[in-house]
């Protein structure tokens, strides 16, 4: 059980769009990962997912998940077989 009071920009982050991008000879692989029991009080996202087209973020899973005070919707960007299951999120309050 991990119980979080902020995070800066996403609870969960998988970005490989990072320095170079889709530039490199290295081709980044995530799979299998699962995420359990997190209850988040404040992020600018929920989940933050971006893979390549190629090479798919597969496989994952977050369970039993409370991630409240939420200032933007996830990002999802090449993302196979995501299980949410029992995941909650509450977006705060647009200020006028």
């Amino acid at each position: 059980n991990i119980k979080v009071g902020q995070v800066a920009e996403a609870v969960v982050k998988i970005d490989f769009f990072y320095e170079e991008g889709d530039a490199d000879k290295f081709t980044p692989v995530v799979r299998n990962i699962n995420v359990r029991n997190v209850d988040c009080g404040k992020s600018q996202f929920g989940v933050w997912i971006r893979a390549y087209d190629r090479s798919p973020a597969t496989n994952v899973t977050l369970e039993n998940c409370t991630f409240t005070n939420v200032a933007e919707a996830n990002v999802l960007e090449n993302v196979k077989n995501l299980s949410l299951i029992n995941v909650k999120t509450e977006f705060r309050s647009k200020k006028k």
